[in-house]
């Protein structure tokens, strides 16, 4: 231990033994008591180098590192998250020139040598920021196409061909398969093309590097690449040029650089040789890496490159800093996961629940049972609800533009919805980011001078325009010139040259003047202007005030005008105008000198003193040689002129907008660079601190801060310095503890602790930045807000969205409209879950009951792709609902986009009420067909046949086609040749028993019950003139396998129209006797009055009729159709108009569910019908149910018919009423339970309100 604190202590007196100040190494002379304080300060930095030395050391030997080997070694090539996290640690602006020169191996005048570049190199790398691992497009591509919804999709998809090979004649699932797989690709590819982003950023860090820099080496000048800089180069920097690593400052001359994109503050700084300040991003002898230089000319050494540099640690934060998943993906996939566990529940028990009931070997009931399990999976899939959410929040990104939102990553637009923190830069996003006149004090007087209600006739005294001439020669300001900033008003004019202050002056000395400011500058031009000694003192933060030293156009002789921080100015002031005159300050001016400075200070503004003096004209002459280093001229003895305050004005809507955020539960932190005290004052304008400190409360009280109670305090102000000693708990009791924050004089790793401490809390936390510093910070927070105006490249490349306008009132209306499409998200699933339950419903039934399906797969893809898609993605154009930013911010573990409730409101409650409106639309259709209900259940487990054909001779039926059994799908509306019988054993030939007749024969029962249309009846007539088949034709007919006993025709009317005389068919009954059974063939020919063919003109008007010939089997065994006296064939047109009523009933039903969706508390009455988008999609979902039922080419894609108007309405409508006027009921007895609501509404909570609340409010 002793060894390594020996050599600690070595090191670090070794840095510090040069003597204070100097450049390269020689020192300045200083008055005994400056250079014995700046002595003082270096000895209190030497200790806490020693301190911290040691401890770096110590910490070494424990992991067996030899600190000597390893500074040696010097690997720095790479810097990994946890370095990059620290705070910036350095000593190059704290230490003598001289040591930096032994440290990289330097020399003053020559440099490093061009043969040590190789080594240095091969220590540290190269000058360039280390690129991140770029993720192939493909890629990216391939994780839109396989995220979870994605994929539960394509295994929609996959299950629909599996079930397709299982059962061919299904090719409605083929159809399914491919839309799905469409559908699914292109939401992808729509995904893709919004979200996919590579390392943008760092190409945009990347971007900052200069392409060459002025080095000296070997004592030579030259130009080469920047990325070839080494520790130790000496380079030189103009204004113009960017800074091409950390450099030391060896030389200035006007130096200025622009850094805020590091600092968040847009003043010049100027750069010079000595340093007094500790924080090494404040250290005015250090230039950052990326920043760019304004003004004048300088010599510096490099001291960090790459990696190492500030912008380098920053970029490394960047790209380690992983990217937080949104909550709006965290809710797709609980709802993913939801929805999969019951398709695979449902679907596993409808398969069980099918091989337990159907019968037949374990093959004829595994495939369709399989079938119908795969129909289930897919029926529980919301295919369209991924295209719903995705053009949704497109949608809502687009409306979001107009109101200054760029939106770059889609889903973030819901999780600033559910935001409950605000982090906000002051600077430009709650301020204007405009330093604009705000007050004038003239000695006992204040002046409000705030552009919009400046009073020029109250500043005619002589005293002000003193004043007035001082701001204006001691400024070097100037509007932009072009056209389009000339014609803005005065005020929000764009300036060049000078800093924010000067812009803000410059803009009130031309708003107060008389005279141009042009022709006051010209009449009191700089002396030596042009020259190589200009009088002009640049400001410093030094001594803190800048000069001109003009030529006096009144008399012979300089003036000198200054300007400056105020306690300066006046400490060499003598004299004080006073009402015009120039008198001798006295103790009664300095204390109203003091008071109006703290007061306008205490105010937030930035304070700038001014004042004069005439020097002595003998001695001081336009040709005097001004020197402003040594300052041979006098800078005691002026006369105070007054004190000029300006003041970054709040927008204006910010106060408005923070207390909207208090109303709506999210809290407001302000994180800025700016000093406390213009923090706090600016957050108090704006409303971010609405109570008052500890310190103000001590002040109150008269007591100690010590002694005021930490609960009576829910303000604070928080400076960097204090958050940089805080530990992890102390910042989570300050976040958490605290109503009122501000955090003042932050850095980036601060800033990007913050947010990461505020995830940890459980704080869903939007940050805004504009800087690069403020890169790793937004892309840590949940939601990323850059700014588009001051905001750098890097920032708007790591934030998730972009305020086009700077505004923090910008946000608070993302916010809005993040909580909108929350809601808005809520009601189209609940919307489209509703409809899941009357899709799956029809497979239980038709496994449990044994019913022909009611509802066929590819109408179920009708409704989730065609009906419902369109309605379900107008909710994303639903006005917000009143109440909506009157609610605390929705707690992400507990309040998620889909809830138990909302799955039983949608699927329980309305869902088995559609679901009850289809099964009695298809229950009454099929009745209206002749199939009453309790002769449909248990039909599709009966065993169909149909007769050989092929042993028919053909000459007898030359135009028999071979048909489908039983419930498969006619391949026309049109009936056909009745050819299907029940199960029969006669030598194993099919074939129909004169019992089963009526199987063959028009159903004999009304065709509607709610209307008397045409209906079919029969009548048995005479005889017809028709020719019975001969015997020879039957021997020929049956191929010697039939015998036959009689040849008797039994012939039957059909009358088309309703006439009361037709009787119905009696059942043909023969007697049989022993194991003689009659059986029948259909055959015959149509006829009319003998002739063969019927014209049209008969058609409509007379009874056609059908002869029949019935043959005799010696063998066989009876059994008699179960279905209803209906031909089988007229059985499967019956089921398609059926299916076609059942999909119709659900878009009658949807209808409802629209309308008494579009609230979730409040009355369609209050809501109204002014979503014209939603208007537009019931007339296109109604266009497209017509288009799938009455449109003939259709019928095939979909196997639908055309209905009867009584088909189309009269059977859902009340099903449709009666949910409506209940969900009405709900939300009226709900808005009773609503907390906070009274005032929007009139409703008071009631017991039975807040029942409902909590039990059905989803």
């Amino acid at each position: 231990m002793a060894n390594f604190e020996a050599d600690a202590n070595l090191e670090i007196e070794r840095r510090f033994s040069s003597d204070v100040g100097g450049y390269h190494g020689q020192a300045k002379a200083k008055p005994a008591e400056q250079a014995l304080n700046e002595i003082q300060i270096q000895h209190k930095i030497s200790r806490e180098l020693i301190s911290r030395e040691i401890s770096r050391r110590n910490e070494m030997k424990k992991m067996g590192i030899d600190p000597k080997d390893e500074e040696a070694k010097g690997d720095r090539k790479k810097m990994d998250r946890e370095e990059a996290r620290k705070e910036v640690e350095m000593d190059e602006h704290l230490v003598e020139v001289n040591v930096l020169y032994q440290r990289y191996d330097s020399e003053p005048n020559r440099g490093i040598t061009e043969d040590s570049v190789e080594r240095r190199q091969a220590e540290d790398g190269l000058n360039k920021l280390t690129p991140p691992a770029k993720t192939p497009w493909w890629l990216l591509f391939l994780k839109e196409m396989t995220n979870a919804f994605a994929l539960l999709l394509w295994t929609g998809a996959l299950l629909c061909f599996i079930a397709y090979a299982l059962d061919t004649d299904s090719v409605e699932n083929v159809y399914l398969g491919i839309v799905l797989a469409i559908v699914n690709f292109l939401t992808g590819c729509f995904s893709y093309y919004q979200n996919a982003r590579s390392s943008a950023a760092m190409e945009a860090l990347q971007s900052m590097s200069a392409d060459t820099a002025t080095v000296l080496r070997d004592g030579q000048l030259k130009k080469i690449d920047s990325t070839q800089l080494c520790r130790g180069d000496i380079v030189k920097i103009t204004a113009g040029e960017k800074v091409p690593a950390d450099v030391r400052i060896l030389k200035s001359v006007n130096f200025k650089v622009e850094q805020s994109s590091l600092t968040g503050e847009p003043d010049e700084i100027s750069k010079t040789v000595e340093n007094t300040i500790e924080h090494p991003l404040e250290a005015q002898n250090l230039a950052f890496f990326g920043t760019l230089a304004v003004n004048g000319e300088a010599e510096a050494m490099v001291v960090n490159i790459g990696d190492f540099t500030v912008i380098g640690r920053i970029a490394t934060l960047v790209t380690h800093t992983e990217a937080e998943e949104t909550t709006l993906t965290k809710e797709i996939n609980h709802f993913i996961h939801i929805v999969s566990g019951i398709a695979i529940i449902l679907g596993v028990s409808f398969f069980v629940a099918g091989m337990i009931i159907r019968d037949g070997n374990f093959m004829e009931r595994f495939v369709p049972n399989l079938v119908f399990a795969i129909g289930v999976i897919v029926a529980n899939v919301p295919e369209g609800l991924l295209t719903t959410v995705t053009v949704s929040l497109t949608l809502t990104a687009i409306r979001m533009r107009s109101k200054n939102v760029l939106v770059k990553n889609l889903e973030t637009v819901e999780t600033l919805g559910s935001c409950s923190c605000i982090c906000s830069d002051k600077t430009g996003t709650l301020t204007e980011n405009r330093m604009t006149g705000s007050h004038v004090w003239c000695y006992d007087k204040v002046h409000d001078i705030a552009p919009r209600t400046f009073d020029k006739s109250k500043m005619e005294s002589a005293s002000f325009r003193m004043l007035h001439r001082c701001a204006a020669v001691c400024n070097d300001a100037s509007f932009e010139t072009s056209p389009e900033n000339m014609e803005k008003l005065l005020w929000e004019r764009a300036c060049v040259n000078g800093n924010a202050s000067d812009h803000g002056i410059f803009k009130f000395t031309v708003l107060a003047g008389e005279k141009l400011v042009e022709d006051l500058r010209a009449d009191y031009r700089i002396s030596g202007d042009g020259t190589e000694h200009p009088g002009r003192v640049p400001f410093n933060s030094k001594y803190k005030f800048a000069a001109n030293l003009c030529i006096n156009p009144e008399k012979p002789g300089i003036i000198e005008f200054m300007k400056g921080a105020p306690e300066q100015v006046f400490a060499r002031c003598s004299h004080i105008i006073e009402d015009g005159r120039r008198v001798a300050i006295t103790d009664k001016h300095k204390t109203a000198f003091s008071e109006a400075n703290l007061h306008l200070a205490s105010l937030g503004e930035r304070v700038l003193g001014f004042a004069e003096l005439e020097l002595d004209p003998e001695k001081y002459h336009e040709n005097f040689v001004w020197n402003t280093e040594d300052f041979n001229f006098p800078l005691e003895g002026l006369t105070f002129l007054g004190i000029i305050s300006l003041v970054d004005p709040p927008r204006a809507g910010v106060p408005q907008a923070v207390a909207k955020c208090h109303g709506a539960g999210i809290q407001v932190i302000m994180v800025t660079g700016d000093q406390p005290a213009t923090a706090k004052a600016i957050a108090k304008q704006v409303g971010i601190i609405k109570s008052k400190t500890a310190d103000e409360i001590a002040a109150d009280r008269g007591c100690d801060i010590k002694d005021v109670p930490p609960d009576d305090v829910n303000a604070v102000v928080i400076h960097g310095d204090q958050l940089k000693s805080m530990s992890d708990d102390d910042l989570k009791f300050v976040l958490s503890h605290y109503r009122d924050i501000v955090f003042a004089r932050t850095t980036p790793t601060q800033k990007l602790r913050i947010a990461e401490t505020q995830k940890e809390l459980g704080k869903v936390t939007a940050m805004t930045g504009d800087g690069v510093n403020d890169a790793p910070a937004l892309k840590a927070a949940n939601i990323g807000v850059a700014m588009g105006i001051a905001g750098t490249q890097v920032a708007m490349q790591a934030a998730d969205m972009i305020l086009a306008n700077d505004d923090f009132s910008s946000i608070v209306n993302a916010i809005e409209e993040g909580r909108l499409i929350f809601d808005n998200l809520k009601k189209s699933i609940a919307y489209t879950l509703t409809s899941n339950i009357p899709e799956i419903t029809p497979f239980l039934a038709f496994v449990i009951l044994q019913i022909p399906l009611p509802l066929s797969t590819v109408l179920i893809l009708a409704i989730d792709l065609g009906t419902d898609i369109l309605p379900a993605i107008s909710f994303a154009y639903e006005a917000p609902e009143l109440d909506i930013m009157c609610r605390k911010p929705r707690d992400p573990q507990r309040d998620r986009l889909v809830t138990n409730k909302l799955v039983i409101y949608s699927y329980l409650i309305i869902g088995y009420m559609q679901a009850a409106a289809g099964f009695y639309t298809y229950f009454q259709v099929m009745y209206d067909y002749g199939f009453k209900p309790s002769g449909l259940i248990g039909l599709t487990n009966k065993v169909v046949y149909e007769f050989d054909l092929d042993n028919m001779a053909p000459t007898v039926f030359p135009d028999v086609d071979k048909k489908k059994i039983d419930w498969d799908d006619n391949d026309s509306s049109k009936l056909h040749i009745c050819g299907r019988v029940g199960p029969r054993n006669a030598d194993d030939a099919s074939v129909a028993t004169i019992d089963s007749m009526p199987v063959f024969e028009k159903c004999s029962g009304p065709i509607f019950t709610f209307y008397n249309l045409q209906q079919y009846c029969h009548e048995k007539t005479a005889t017809p003139a028709a020719q019975m088949p001969s015997e020879a034709q039957l021997d020929a007919l049956l191929g010697g396998k039939w015998t036959y006993d009689q040849n008797v025709g039994v012939v039957y009317g059909r009358d088309k129209f309703n006439r009361p005389a037709c009787d119905a068919m009696p059942q043909a009954t023969i007697a049989l006797d022993g194991q003689t059974y009659t059986l029948f063939v259909p055959y015959g020919v149509w006829s009319q009055d003998g002739q063969d063919k019927i014209d049209d003109a008969t058609l409509n008007t007379e009874c056609l009729y059908w002869t029949r010939s019935p043959l005799i089997e010696a063998v066989g065994e009876d059994s008699t159709s179960n279905d209803g006296g209906v031909p089988v064939c007229q059985s499967t047109e019956a089921l398609k108009y059926a299916q076609s009523a059942f999909f119709i009933a659900i878009v009658v039903v949807q209808y409802a569910t629209l309308f008494f969706c579009k609230c979730r508390t409040l009355s369609l009455t209050m809501q109204g019908l002014a979503n014209w988008f939603q208007n537009f999609a019931v007339v296109v979902e109604s266009s497209v149910a017509a288009l799938v039922v009455f449109a003939p080419f259709m019928w095939v894609v979909f196997n639908t018919r055309p209905l009867e108007g009584w088909h189309i309405c009269v059977p859902a409508m009340p099903f449709a009423v009666f949910n409506y006027c209940f969900d009405e009921l709900r939300k009226y007895f709900l808005r009773q339970g609503v907390p906070n609501l009274k005032a929007i509404t009139g409703a008071s909570q009631t017991r039975f309100g807040k029942w409902v609340y909590k039990t059905t409010y989803y």
